[in-house]
């Protein structure tokens, strides 16, 4: 019979090596810009918290000081890479001088065969944006769109039978029109044949205007792919260098913000996380459990424009849920 004390040996090998084998998934995690299955390991900093966090408690618990620190380790790590989310959230009084010109978006991979026409409806007509970036759009989701309401128009829309459609909605408003300036189709990258189309758009609201990049990259699922994905994260860090407006990048990323290629778009100076603030706000699978989901849907904006608001919008029978923001001028604009 085994003894309490082998049992409690046992239990400090088993805390020892999961506290190893989290090192080793965020070690290669870490390596994915030479290897692109690596890089799927780079998606999970949350769900390796949870478990790192037992570890440090139960081997503490026991007095394992050795096997304590070692936990310690991979929890640090990822404690470093999420909590920094929670903090530096705008102070929304530099931009009290331009409530007239707060730009409300929503950003909503719908699914393309999602069957909750009349949910998704209901929360785009009741979320109070002015802008709505929707993607995964087939003919069907066309058809439904310009039947079921009358508080949108589409402004431009590229339906495929795959999950690569894409459209721009703006409400039809007289409170706080937006004026589009220009808007139309880009395939990114361009020289590939895998690009998909992606939405470029210049609004005005108010003073205020801003050009806008609504792009879904293709998931990191074989080599193929995530060469391509990193392609079309390496154009949109171009476009963001090409511009002279304030400007936002959003969409379906299929990055987490661990993954390589989305550090390389942030690495752009005048681009900033508009998770910042708020928290990592996972969208993916929205059918799962909130500790099991990742932040793959994103939005960064140029440093000339702040998030005022940043929140998600409830499943509605895709497997993303919606992100709606709330964005403004960093400094007031002069008349």
């Amino acid at each position: 019979m085994v003894n309490k004390t082998t049992r409690w040996r046992i239990g400090a090998m088993l805390v020892l090596l999961i506290s190893l084998g989290l090192l080793l998934a965020i070690g290669v995690g870490m390596l994915g810009k030479w290897f692109w299955w690596l890089d799927l390991f780079s998606h999970f900093r949350a769900q390796y918290a949870a478990p790192a966090a037992l570890c440090v408690f139960i081997a503490a618990l026991r007095r394992y000081w050795k096997i304590t620190l070692i936990a310690l380790l991979p929890l640090v790590i990822c404690l470093g890479s999420i909590l920094p989310f929670y903090f530096g959230k705008t102070d929304s009084s530099r931009s009290a001088a331009n409530l007239d010109t707060e730009l409300k978006i929503i950003h909503f991979n719908i699914y393309s065969w999602n069957p909750n026409h009349e949910k998704v409806i209901r929360y785009l007509d009741e979320s109070g944006a002015q802008i709505a970036f929707l993607q995964e759009i087939t003919s069907e989701w066309v058809e439904v769109l310009k039947q079921s309401t009358s508080s949108w128009r589409i402004e431009t829309v590229h339906p495929r039978t795959d999950n690569f459609g894409i459209a721009m909605l703006v409400r039809q408003s007289t409170d706080s029109p937006i004026l589009v300036i220009s808007t139309h189709i880009v395939h990114l990258p361009d020289n590939s044949d895998l690009a998909v189309p992606a939405i470029e758009a210049t609004i005005r609201n108010g003073k205020l205007e801003v050009a806008i990049l609504s792009l879904h990259t293709l998931p990191p699922v074989n080599h193929e792919y995530t060469l391509t994905r990193n392609e079309q994260l390496a154009a949109a860090r171009e476009w963001s260098k090409r511009q002279s407006l304030p400007h936002v990048i959003l969409g379906d990323l299929n990055a987490s913000p661990w993954s390589y290629a989305f550090k390389m778009l942030c690495s752009e100076p005048r681009l900033t996380n508009s998770q910042y603030g708020f928290g990592l706000q996972a969208t993916w699978p929205a059918n799962r459990l909130a500790i099991l989901r990742i932040p793959i849907d994103h939005c960064l904006h140029s440093d000339d424009l702040v998030t005022l608001n940043r929140s998600l919008g409830p499943p509605l029978g895709s497997d993303h849920l919606p992100l709606k923001l709330v964005l403004a001028p960093a400094e007031p604009i002069p008349n």
